[in-house]
């Protein structure tokens, strides 16, 4: 059972179960957090999370996506000190869990949730990967805006020829907010390539040829980074 947007309950459907397999937000960002090897317990994930993110979490949905990596694989309990407290559990990160997500690292993202948290472990890549991953974003950006001011455009051509039965033409003006929405993160992404190309190597410098993905899709994705180096935009 599951509740709805009016507090009704009801049966989930297909697309709740869906939506319920899918990595949680905490998903990566646990991952992200023992990529360097080293053991963590919750409490440690959580306060480090809030101090690279900013941002409150519940503590609830570590330990609740913690006991389901270590199930997939992707994490395991390591042993801890006599002296340590039992209930503080530190986990390990596995090479499954090392290469799920260097995978995850190495794609582009779309400026939504999983973009945030992308940006926390930006820092990760070799310098060549972040420049890369950042201007295929920008360009799917910018084609995104050139395409929605054309749709504009021809909606404010119509607009003149049959005016709108109240006089508004809402269409236009819910793709000029969105438009300038796209002109605020093409502005984002360009300072936080300047800010990423400051920074020196990472010491884990995750990159293509690095990143332990299967054979088929590492030599596609690797093949697709190597050739997408992507044009300037001035407009």
């Amino acid at each position: 059972m599951v509740i709805d947007l009016y507090g009704r309950f009801r049966v989930a459907n297909l697309e709740d179960r869906k939506s319920s397999s899918q990595p949680t937000m905490v998903y990566h960002a646990i991952l992200g957090l023992l990529r360097d090897g080293r053991t963590r317990h919750v409490y440690d994930l959580v306060r480090e999370y809030r101090t690279r993110s900013g941002r409150p979490v519940n503590a609830g949905n570590f330990y609740r996506e913690c006991s389901k990596l270590v199930s997939q694989k992707l994490i395991t309990p390591d042993d801890n000190p006599p002296d340590a407290d039992p209930r503080r559990i530190p986990y390990r990160i596995t090479p499954t869990g090392c290469r799920d997500f260097d995978s995850w690292l190495l794609e582009p993202k779309p400026l939504q949730a999983s973009f945030d948290n992308w940006m926390i472990f930006a820092d990760m890549l070799s310098r060549t990967e972040r420049v890369e991953l950042l201007d295929q974003m920008r360009e799917t950006l910018w084609t995104e805006g050139k395409s929605l001011g054309s749709e504009r455009d021809r909606a404010l051509s119509r607009g003149r020829r049959l005016p709108e039965p109240h006089g508004f033409n809402a269409s236009a003006f819910l793709m000029l907010r969105r438009i300038t929405q796209i002109t605020a993160e093409l502005e984002f992404l360009q300072e936080l390539r300047r800010e990423l190309e400051r920074l020196p190597p990472s010491p884990l410098n995750i990159s293509v040829s690095r990143a332990a993905v299967s054979s088929s899709s590492g030599e596609e994705r690797s093949s697709q980074y190597a050739t997408s180096r992507l044009p300037s935009r001035k407009d």
